[in-house]
Formats: structure tokens, sequence, C-alpha cells
């Protein structure tokens, strides 16, 4: 597990998997858990893929206002359906 603040004081989960097929192809697979854990994110990437994690974080604090949002919607769809 990798732990990060965004700069808004929001900290952010990272869980890094590497995993292999059946034919031997290598992916690694990120989950980002947002808001306490109620909503992720999952990015794969290939073997030969680089990955910035920055550019992640970059890109989740964008989209943070959106996701966040989204999640208060989904949670109050699930109390008032």
């Amino acid at each position: 597990m990798l732990y990060y603040t965004l700069k808004n004081g929001e900290t952010i989960e990272l869980k890094i998997t590497n995993k292999t097929d059946e034919k031997f192809n290598r992916t690694t697979e990120i989950e980002i858990k947002l808001f306490g854990g109620t909503t992720s994110i999952i990015q794969t990437f290939n073997a030969f893929e680089q990955i910035d994690l920055n550019k992640i974080f970059e890109e989740i604090e964008k989209d943070y206002e959106e996701l966040e949002n989204k999640d208060t919607r989904f949670f109050w769809d699930c109390y008032t359906n």
C-alpha cells in the first residue's frame, strides 16, 4: 500500500499489484481509493509501459471535484432509492 496526500489535504490509498496471465503477459494494476475507500479507480499498465505516479496524481487532482460530486450523488442515491 502507498498513501499520498493531495494538495487539498485528502489522503488517497494506492494498491499496486503485478499480475501474470496464462500466456505469461505481465501487467501492473494500480487501484486508487478515494474518499475513505468509497470510490475506486483502477488503471492497468502493460509490462512495457512506463508508470508515472506524478501524472496519475495530477489527473486525480484535476478531476477531484467531479469525482467528489459523483461519489456524493451515489451515496445519496443509495439512501433515497
